[in-house]
């Protein structure tokens, strides 16, 4: 599915120094192209992505974990520091 819509996803510099190097490693063929896709240049399945996650998690002792968790983390923390809600 292709949003035609453009989002904006706020990110730490040491994350965006990160995704420079993965961008220059990872040649995009096609601008439409995902991000993160398997070795076959598929979407990568919502539940791979909380499987991953998971297994990284956990061998860093982070038990609870998953994709909602993230979001709700970001949203507490913009709103502790007086982020406007509706701009979320």
């Amino acid at each position: 599915m292709i949003q035609k819509t453009k989002r904006y996803i706020p990110v730490s510099s040491s994350l965006y120094e990160v995704l420079e190097e993965y961008l220059s490693i990872r040649k995009f063929d096609n601008p439409d192209e995902y991000l993160f896709c398997t070795v076959y240049n598929n979407r990568l399945s919502t539940s791979t992505i909380n499987k991953e996650l998971k297994k990284y998690n956990r061998s860093r002792g982070v038990l609870q974990t998953g994709i909602h968790k993230y979001r709700h983390t970001f949203i507490t923390n913009a709103v502790n520091n007086n982020t406007n809600a509706l701009l979320l």
